[in-house]
């Protein structure tokens, strides 16, 4: 544990989980940047020299309780998991964040957090051709999912604590690790490589930017009203639209894009998410166009 944090116990602090993931990487810059006082946690020693007071913790496998005994919090803003990817099954996240979140929770129950922020997703809307807002019917067709559906209501459960859930679309960064369609498209782009699309490259989605997402948490942290969010860009993109879009803003590229005569079985995905309550009672809106994500992007990948 880093030996500063001791010198900073107030109860106004935030403790921030999952901090070296890309969401939660964000969340500890932007806050810390605001003057929130806070305490970042991570599972392995951070590679980069931090500038806020950070533990190294094992949330799955330590005693979080024990390894935090003298320290106070006014929040949690809970983004630790586990992803699907190739090294986690849907079944691997399922068992990892179910004991995860579960030991949060019972960390914030026997310490009186009185804000709880939980950073959930969308993927629990399923695929749909309708506008999505907070009370759509869910279409869980995973156990990732089903664990942050479990989780939310669990969370909702903790009495005396006020539970924000945001569910959070399509978070990218420049710096992020993980391949998505984005990430791959700008790659290659400024490599001047080819990009393909499935189907007609009708299928849309809706990429929000981790520092808007940023600011949800922060105005999330201000607010009074607990409930479950919608956090997207509200401006939805087709797969052709999107590779057009990274192509013009590399005009000296030499990628060009066509379609991969392959079928698409998302094809009639619409990724039309209602975020104006999250406006209406956080009093949030996202800032930073997908063009402007995407120079930063370039320029990053270019120095």
């Amino acid at each position: 544990m880093n030996p500063d944090i001791s010198k900073q116990n107030s109860e106004a602090r935030i403790l921030i989980t999952g901090a070296g993931g890309l969401i939660g990487s964000a969340f500890c810059r932007f806050l810390y940047e605001h003057g929130f006082p806070i305490l970042a946690l991570y599972r392995s020693k951070p590679k980069e020299k931090l500038l806020w007071d950070y533990a190294c913790i094992n949330i799955e496998k330590d005693d979080l309780q024990n390894l935090l005994s003298d320290q106070k919090f006014f929040a949690i803003v809970h983004c630790a998991a586990v992803i699907p990817n190739d090294q986690y099954s849907y079944e691997n996240c399922y068992d990892i964040n179910t004991v995860i979140d579960k030991k949060i929770s019972g960390y914030a129950i026997a310490n009186k957090i009185k804000k709880f922020i939980f950073i959930s997703t969308t993927n629990i809307y399923g695929i749909s051709e309708e506008v999505i807002n907070e009370d759509t019917v869910l279409k869980i067709n995973n156990s990732y999912s089903q664990a942050k559906i479990n989780s939310e209501e669990q969370f909702f459960n903790m009495k005396k604590t006020e539970v924000i859930a945001l569910r959070i679309n399509a978070p990218y960064y420049y710096s992020q690790k993980t391949n998505t369609v984005l990430k791959i498209f700008i790659n290659n782009i400024v490599k001047g490589e080819d990009i393909s699309y499935n189907g007609t490259g009708a299928r849309q989605q809706d990429f929000t930017h981790v520092m808007d997402i940023a600011a949800a948490v922060m105005c999330s942290l201000k607010t009074t009203k607990p409930g479950i969010y919608n956090i997207a860009s509200g401006h939805p993109v087709s797969m052709k639209n999107l590779a057009e879009l990274i192509l013009s803003r590399v005009p000296d590229s030499k990628s060009k894009i066509f379609s991969s005569g392959l079928p698409d079985v998302q094809e009639n995905h619409k990724a039309l998410f209602d975020i104006t309550k999250a406006k209406k009672e956080l009093s949030w809106r996202p800032s930073i166009s997908l063009s402007e994500g995407i120079d930063e992007w370039i320029k990053y990948l270019k120095q």
